[in-house]
């Protein structure tokens, strides 16, 4: 710890003696963000503008996100998308919409799909610690969304119909009156059961066409205002209301799950969510001092409550246990960003979660109830200093983690270099700690009694090229996450494992031929190992699961009379390591091809696509 602090009063020295001998960046380049006051851009966080998902012709956030080198995707037995990154799973990753966190309470994952693609302005991907200025809780990563505003004096609509055994509607309305603006957008997705495969095969009573017991009907409203006080100051306020009922697949594993005694109350599965319903109530601003000088702040209300139930026939009408869930959870941040000799922000996050589960189970006529709460404090800062051909940034958080039978307190460091080799070419390091401290799932089913948080070791170096026509970047990462929690996924893992490790090569490329013709490629090439002492939980585990060997997507896209564009994806995903696979852990690896088209007439589009194109037989 005290070497820590001596290192960051030595680089604060270094960068003010810097500031008066170096050639430091003239200060009208200079612009604060709404969102970040960082104006470097570092190789290890992307950023996808909304002009880059028009020209992508894809719908939904899945698809737009599975292009980029690192991430990978997969669907639960509700349909619920996970996000990995870097193989780390979805309750690591921190999901924020115009900076505010979005994870629920009591799992910390996130429903990905809540803001409809049109109403999308930018999507910043921040892998591992190059998300640490959003404090802690996000070994992962951070996957900030922000919204559109409405144009000036003008009002806007537009509208989608999709259909895919079911029927989606997305609406996108925009209104600017002198300086308020109002947006309203609504979606409603409905199936009466997932497609599959023709080729694909889980249980006896399904095969290909669409998964039984996985009907739903998803409802997402979200309204917006926006205050602009001047082009650099504004105050906003949000509502989000989400509303779904929906289904539950079977297990692919209820046949083999029914010789054991408990078959009628585990396998097969016939749940639902009658009612499950999300409010958020945001308000946020960005106030600008003086020309140097700007607050952000924001205070966010997040309410989730939902009902399953499971039945023991699949016309849902001999119940046997019924669980509601009440969780809520409110944020509180305000910072200070700004320029002198250092780029500079000063902030600190308050988070409260709050959980209560009922459950009355019919079979063994039971009835339960539990509560949980905890609370977390970070304060934070960030110095950034660029130079003629170098720029230096360090970010320090101190962490306070509190519930009933748990308490932590932690210092975390982020270290940043960028080296400009040549006009365009640069290489760029980072090292730093990161601390995820227990959410309240691991802490309501927590067994050990000296339970400890989460923490990671990481190193990234990468080298970029930036040309006119070609862009490439390549990077080198290393991750050692120690005390994990709860990742062999068992009926009781609560205790902690002592240490994995996370290693892989990131690139991307990609050729510009103009406005007709482009091409962009990424190749992820990951491994992880369970490195847990002998006698530890987990030790007779050597893969981590879900991180595929390879990742390769390959993307050419073509443009024909202004008016049509079309793109062809190739994607290729290396072997795995599955628990949930029985009776083979690996999962083998496997491929897509994806066609989408898009015609624009004068006052409508029209769209196509088509996922898996020749109907190739694959595991997820």
């Amino acid at each position: 710890m005290k070497n820590l602090y001596s290192f960051a009063l030595f680089l604060m020295l270094f960068l003010t003696i810097g500031s008066i001998f170096g050639e430091g960046i003239e200060k009208n380049i200079y612009k604060l963000d709404s969102i970040t006051i960082t104006s470097t851009k570092w190789q290890n966080v992307t950023v996808i503008t909304a002009k880059d998902i028009e020209k992508s012709n894809k719908k939904n956030l899945e698809e737009i996100l599975s292009g980029i080198a690192g991430l990978n995707f997969s669907r639960g037995m509700k349909g619920e998308i996970s996000i990995f990154i870097r193989g780390i799973d979805k309750s690591r990753i921190k999901v924020l919409i115009d900076g505010v966190p979005v994870n629920d309470a009591y799992y910390d994952t996130v429903n990905i799909d809540m803001l409809p693609v049109e109403m999308i302005q930018k999507i910043e991907i921040y892998k591992g610690l190059s998300s640490s200025k959003f404090g802690v809780n996000n070994l992962g990563g951070v996957i900030n969304i922000i919204s559109k505003n409405a144009k000036s004096n003008n009002f806007s609509f537009n509208s989608q119909v999709t259909s895919n055994l079911g029927g989606k509607l997305d609406t996108f309305t925009s209104l600017n009156i002198d300086k308020f603006s109002f947006i309203l957008s609504y979606t409603d997705s409905f199936s009466d059961g997932y497609s599959l495969s023709k080729k694909f095969i889980s249980v006896v009573n399904e095969g290909g066409g669409y998964r039984e017991n996985s009907a739903y009907d998803k409802k997402s409203l979200l309204l917006k205002t926006i205050y602009n006080f001047n082009d650099n100051s504004r105050i906003l306020f949000s509502i989000t209301n989400i509303n779904n009922e929906q289904e539950l697949p079977y297990s692919t594993t209820a046949e083999k799950n029914l010789s054991k005694p408990y078959s009628i109350y585990k396998s097969p599965r016939f749940w639902r969510f009658p009612i499950w319903l999300q409010k958020n109530y945001n308000i946020a601003g960005n106030i600008l001092i003086r020309d140097d000088l700007k607050l952000n702040f924001y205070a966010n209300y997040l309410k989730l409550y939902n009902e399953l139930e499971m039945y023991r026939d699949n016309d849902f009408t001999n119940i046997g246990e019924k669980d509601i869930f009440d969780d809520h959870a409110s944020n509180f941040s305000v910072s200070l960003s700004g320029y002198k000799f250092v780029k500079f922000e000063l902030g600190f996050l308050n988070e409260n979660k709050y959980h209560k589960v009922m459950k009355d189970n019919y079979i063994f006529n039971e009835t339960t109830e539990k509560e949980i709460s905890s609370n977390f404090k970070n304060l934070y800062i960030i110095l950034e200093k660029e130079l003629k051909h170098f720029v230096f940034s360090i970010n320090l958080l101190k962490n306070d983690f509190e519930n009933d039978d748990y308490s932590y307190d932690d210092l975390n460091y982020t270290f940043k270099f960028k080296f400009n080799l040549a006009k365009n070419i640069q290489f760029s390091f980072l090292q730093g700690k990161n601390t995820h401290y227990p959410n309240l799932h691991q802490l309501a089913d927590a067994l050990s009694p000296d339970l400890q948080p989460e923490y990671s070791n990481e190193y990234d170096v990468y080298f970029s090229f930036n040309g006119k026509r070609l862009k490439f970047n390549i990077g080198y990462y290393e991750i050692s996450l120690n005390n994990l929690i709860n990742r062999d996924d068992k009926m009781a893992p609560y205790y902690n494992m002592n240490r994995a490790f996370y290693h892989g090569i990131e690139s991307s490329l990609e050729l510009s031929f103009g406005k007709i013709l482009n091409y962009k490629t990424t190749v992820s090439l990951m491994e992880a190992k369970n490195l847990s002492k002998l006698g530890t939980p987990g030790d007779y585990i050597s893969d981590m699961p879900y991180i595929p060997d390879y990742k390769i997507t390959n993307n050419i896209s073509f443009n024909f009379l202004r008016r049509m564009n079309a793109s062809i994806e190739f994607n290729f995903y290396g072997k795995s390591f599955d628990y949930y696979n029985y009776d083979k852990n690996i999962v083998p690896s496997y491929s897509l091809m994806n066609f989408n088209v898009n015609y624009n007439f004068t006052f409508f589009d029209i769209y196509l696509r088509v996922n898996n194109l020749f109907d190739k037989d694959y595991y997820t």
